[in-house]
């Protein structure tokens, strides 16, 4: 029974350490790009006519996923829709591959509203300072394919 157990728990280890070797790889989450692109593409980032819309706040449901541009950028995409959202200062502890966790006051993501990047260690979250969100705005079809070829 006792070799039983100690069998399992070697089976238990191997699992878990297989699982937090997969977790933790950035590599699998990268889109490969090339450097003078991304700078392109943020460089557009701060050219107003880039941009064709604004708000203070995103439903829920206007974006699909989170990308980190640089530690001043956000990237929200949805299926037909890219919006940016430049942070109200900049938040060196943004890391492309961290975990975003945002703290929002209402059912909507709004400006004022704080992002904080979360590292997993082992089996808890460390989280870092919160960053407040700037407001809200909508590429231009366009500069929207740009910024997303490049990240």
């Amino acid at each position: 029974m006792k070799r039983l157990l100690k069998g399992s728990e070697c089976l238990l280890a191997a699992v878990a350490a297989a699982l937090f070797a997969v977790g933790c790889s950035p590599a699998h989450m990268a889109k490969p790009s090339d450097n003078g692109d991304r700078l392109a593409a943020l460089v557009d980032l701060e050219d107003e006519t880039q941009y064709v819309a604004t708000q203070k706040c995103l439903s829920r449901l206007a974006y699909q996923s989170v990308e980190v541009l640089n530690e001043q950028h956000l990237l929200f995409e949805d299926f037909d829709e890219v919006w940016v959202n430049r942070l109200r200062a900049r938040c060196p502890q943004l890391n492309r591959h961290d975990t975003m966790i945002f703290e929002m006051h209402s059912s909507r993501l709004c400006e004022l509203d704080t992002v904080s990047p979360a590292d997993r260690m082992m089996f808890w979250w460390r989280k870092a300072p919160p960053c407040t969100l700037g407001d809200f705005k909508k590429l231009a079809p366009a500069a929207a394919q740009r910024v997303t070829e490049a990240y």
